[in-house]
């Protein structure tokens, strides 16, 4: 392997620059070493395979020694703290800039990081494969422009931490790979080989050119002023300096959470850069930033380093433990306190503190999140999150949540870590609520419009007009931007509300546009709903003279959220793989079918065809993961397979069984199985070690258990409901926000936020119709006066989610002298309390209906004359002078005034609770009317009192054309 001298493998960048250096780099340390003779393997951005969080930007292995190289992109004089700070101590350009280390205070503690996880990996993995001490790993920051170094490195760490620039990293890297240790053995592949493929994952990268010393050009750099510094993080200055006295008085301080809020548009992720760096700059020793999903951050990489998984860090999947029946628990992970050379510190340095910056936070919330298949930690992630940092024990660490609080979230808001409502009489929260986009485009503008309604709680009046990118579209204009969407799917998208709209959407693409058919067919788009590994396919491209051969031969990770199309399906009925298994509560045995198939993947570059083996039951099904009969089946069958696998090899005969029952450390279920010590229900660890094993094995090869572990769940993609769409933007959106259930209500106007926000240029709505307060309202003559109907049949108009709480200040209000609530408690549609005064007793109950209306209190038990004076008290209350009652809903007959009837005056003559008469003017012409409505704004009836009948009749027809209520 190493005939030829230096071997190049190659991961993956996150940014183009990085991979320029690379080159650069890779070239000359090949063309260098192997003039001196040396032999080496360099990884460049491999993929760590055993620990997400260990990213190198190259790896340099020789027979004896092992190099972790981070690459820095800065030119200048650069001033190194003092050795009293050196270990957290910034680093600083003479520029000004500071050289980040990702979540680290420095690129010493970041490297210092990255060397302590690949020690424990070869302590764990590797430890039998080579004699090298995991302690001799040595670490290089290398700057890829001219760096003239201020300062000292301390002596203790010289042996094993470098600093080194374009003009001597060679020079520095021959001194590290020359040192005077023995041959280890790391190119041997024992070793390398393993290496290679369990603990990193990269491909052959091919060097062609001689570097700079024999006649290779020099990589040339922008001048400093222009050049992109990989740290300097884009904080828009707008943002930065308004904010940096609240975050550090946050770090400082004693709260463990911030919010950090905005809408779309106002900048919030951009804040996230400056969030990390007061962090740091206030003493912490980390500051991590997390996504909660491989798209958002994608999204965030774009921008951010070392963005990492939410769930990979705050749950150990390691120790999952398994049920029977192959249901999973994974249990939350402690926080591991790294500390960097630690082996070389003069003394063990106190536990350091951590910020966790959690973006897209919307999407953390404390609903239990259970499916009876696979449970992370309590079920309740806020709780999880909060625990793993021990906030709730005073641990000193932080945590802040980025989001927007309109978005949709998984369950309510009331559970929403954006809710400063959640943590109160828990803990203390501090909030920074970003300002809204001061010129908004239309699309901003659109979703400002309904952020303000649900500010605002006026969630019965949303009108959206159209502008340059918002478009009201007509029925008849539906079937052409479906056809759009079908054939430029990459940057149009459909979306619905449900899984059933969304699957009936893309059928009607696929049967009536793309003319596939009701099956999977060559040209469909689907959507990855799962994480799957995926050999390079031998017949990409062959017939248009694609060589694939050329490209990856490396299995792709294909990322759940990743979008692409079919390219062949299995030909014949024996290429599928079938499985039938009896599950409870079916009542006949349950089939799942893998498909065989080949996918361009939407993101590669080359047209790269994949293979895959995908579920066809889920993708023709409505919704949108298997059932749970579904899910048993599956586990059921895999269980199978790998007792069919452990007959050759039975736990009982494993070492594993043997220190299980050396040690004693199990129990026996009613079957009379070893089961885990602390709780029958699971497998002990010494089986879930063993059956660990025993799955690579069945992995590592072509066995219809890989297959099934690796099956794909894929959807159709060509349309996605809001909710799957939330880390996603799309140029052009065409959204039909129409659904089965109320749109008064906060969660539609979330919904309907969401989806418009999906966009960056266009937005199609289809079958929109105004939210209006007159959907339901009774238009015509008044019968009777003004104020008739005193003996009202309610005394309060409140909502479904108020009701309780409105009554009850009505009764605080109406105590008559003397009297106090006793006791009070909620009943279907009732509301019941006990009044007490002077040892006399009234058990009174206020009933209400389904629409909220209450009306007044009736007498249950007790004392007759405490009632009649209570009854007294609350009428008057209801009835007090309409001299001093305002409207309500003032704000609704302002924007009728300058939106809905323009050229009309309106105004308020008279109010009572939830009853109002107006008088309208407009062209000479006047009329009144008696106006009902609800607390919410919803106007129940419009009834004309008195004046020209022609003119209320041309105003309601204004009003109804204005809110398209006749097209619905």
């Amino acid at each position: 392997m190493f005939d030829d001298g230096v071997v190049v493998k190659y991961g993956q960048a996150d940014k183009a620059h990085e991979n320029e250096f690379f080159r650069y780099f890779a070239k000359s340390v090949k063309a260098y070493f192997d003039k001196k003779g040396i032999r080496a393997c360099l990884l460049g951005m491999p993929t760590c395979l055993v620990n997400d969080r260990l990213q190198i930007d190259a790896l340099l292995i020789t027979s004896k020694t092992l190099t972790i190289i981070d690459f820095k992109d800065y030119g200048g004089r650069l001033l190194l703290p003092d050795e009293t700070e050196f270990r957290r101590g910034s680093w600083m350009m003479d520029s000004g800039l500071q050289v980040k280390g990702g979540s680290s205070p420095n690129p010493f503690y970041q490297t210092g990081l990255q060397r302590d996880r690949l020690m424990k990996i070869l302590e764990l993995t590797c430890r039998n494969l080579s004699t090298f001490d995991p302690h001799h790993i040595s670490t290089l920051v290398c700057f890829q422009q001219s760096v003239e170094m201020q300062g000292p490195i301390p002596g203790r760490y010289r042996p094993y931490f470098h600093i080194a620039d374009a003009d001597t990293f060679l020079e520095k890297l021959f001194d590290i790979v020359s040192a005077g240790r023995e041959d280890a053995g790391l190119l041997e592949p024992k070793f390398i080989d393993y290496f290679n493929k369990r603990v990193f994952r990269s491909t052959d990268y091919d060097l062609s050119i001689t570097p700079e010393s024999l006649s290779i050009s020099r990589l040339e750099h922008a001048t400093e002023d222009t050049v992109a510094q990989e740290t300097a993080e884009p904080v828009e200055a707008a943002l930065a300096s308004p904010y940096e006295d609240s975050l550090r008085e946050f770090f400082n301080g004693d709260s463990p959470v911030l919010i950090v809020s905005g809408t779309t548009g106002s900048g919030k992720t951009s804040l996230v850069p400056l969030v990390r760096s007061m962090a740091l700059e206030t003493g912490f020793s980390s500051a991590r930033i997390f996504g909660l999903s491989n798209r958002v951050i994608a999204n965030l990489l774009s921008s951010v380093d070392e963005v990492e998984s939410l769930y990979s860090t705050l749950f150990d999947f390691s120790a999952a433990k398994v049920e029977e029946n192959g249901a999973q628990l994974i249990p939350l992970a402690g926080l591991v306190n790294e500390s960097p050379f630690e082996d070389l510190a003069e003394a063990p340095e106190e536990d350091g503190k951590s910020v966790f910056i959690v973006c897209e936070a919307q999407m953390v919330t404390d609903a239990l999140r259970e499916d009876e298949m696979l449970k992370f930690g309590s079920g309740r992630l806020l709780s999880d999150l909060l625990s793993h940092l021990g906030i709730d024990k005073g641990s000193g660490n932080k945590v802040v949540f980025v989001g927007d609080k309109y978005e949709l979230s998984f369950g309510s808001w009331s559970d929403s870590c954006l809710n400063p409502d959640w943590y109160r009489g828990s803990m203390a929260t501090e909030e920074i609520e970003l300002p809204d986009i001061a010129n908004p485009d239309g699309i901003q503008a659109a979703c400002l419009d309904i952020a303000d309604a649900i500010r605002t709680g006026r969630m019965t009046n949303l009108v959206l007009e159209q502008n340059e990118q918002i478009r009201i579209c007509e029925p008849q204009e539906e079937a052409q931007l479906l056809r759009d969407a079908s054939e430029n799917w990459r940057r149009h998208k459909v979306l619905s509300y449900t899984n059933g709209q969304a699957q009936g959407l893309n059928g009607y693409i696929k049967r009536r546009i793309a003319g596939s058919g009701s099956r999977c067919a060559v040209g469909d788009v689907v959507i990855f709903d799962n994480q799957v590994t995926a050999p390079p396919s031998d017949s990409t491209r062959a017939d248009q003279g694609f060589v694939p051969q050329f490209g990856d031969q490396e299995p792709r990770r294909i990322n759940t959220g990743e979008f692409a199309t079919i390219t062949s399906l299995g030909s014949s009925s024996n290429s599928r793989i079938a499985l039938s298994e009896r599950v409870p509560h079916a009542d006949s045995p349950v089939v799942l079918t893998l498909v065989p198939a080949t996918v361009r993947l939407e993101s590669s570059k080359l047209g790269e065809e994949y293979g895959i083996y995908y579920i066809e039951e889920l993708l023709e099904s409505d919704d949108p993961k298997l059932d749970f009969r579904q899910e048993a089946a599956l586990q059921i069958h895999l269980k199978a397979l790998m007792d069919a696998a452990a007959t050759e090899h039975p736990f009982e005969s494993s070492p594993q069984y043997a220190e299980m029952m050396e040690k004693g450390d199990y129990q026996l279920n009613k079957n009379n199985r070893p089961m885990d010590k602390d709780d029958a229900r699971f497998l002990t660890a010494y089986e879930r070690q063993y059956r660990a094993e025993m799955q690579r094995s069945l992995l590592s090869g072509d066995t219809e258990y890989s297959k099934w572990v690796n099956a794909a769940r894929i959807r159709y993609g060509w349309c996605m409901t809001v909710h799957k769409s939330m880390s996603y933007t799309f140029n052009e959106v065409t959204f039909s926000p129409r659904t089965d259930g109320g749109r008064t209500n906060e969660g539609y106007l979330r919904f309907l936020y969401t989806g418009i926000s999906r966009a960056r240029e266009r937005v199609n709505l289809v079958r929109w119709v105004p939210i209006s307060p007159f959907e339901k309202t009774d238009f015509g003559k008044a019968e009777d006066g003004p104020m008739a109907s005193r003996k009202r049949p309610s005394i309060l108009a409140s909502t479904r989610e108020n009701v309780s709480s409105d009554i009850d200040k009505l009764v605080q209000a109406s105590l008559p002298p003397g009297a106090s609530v006793a006791s009070s408690k909620s009943a279907n549609y009732q509301e019941i309390f006990e009044i007490e005064r002077d040892g006399s007793v009234a058990k009174v109950i206020f009933d209400y209906s389904g629409d909220a209306k209450v009306k007044p209190p009736r007498l249950a038990t007790g004392d007759k004359n405490l009632f009649s004076d209570f009854r007294t008290s609350v009428e008057q209350a209801a009835s007090r002078d309409e001299a001093n009652v305002g409207s309500g809903i003032d704000w609704l007959y302002s924007f009728i005034q300058e939106k809905v009837l323009p050229g009309h005056t309106v105004q308020v003559e008279s109010s009572s609770v939830y009853r109002d008469v107006l008088r309208l003017e407009a062209g000479g012409e006047s009329f009144t009317v008696r106006v009902d409505h609800k607390k919410s704004g919803a106007i129940s009836s419009f009834k004309l009192l008195g004046g020209q009948e022609s003119a209320y009749w041309e105003a309601v027809g204004m009003i109804k054309a204005y809110y398209r209520l006749d097209n619905e």
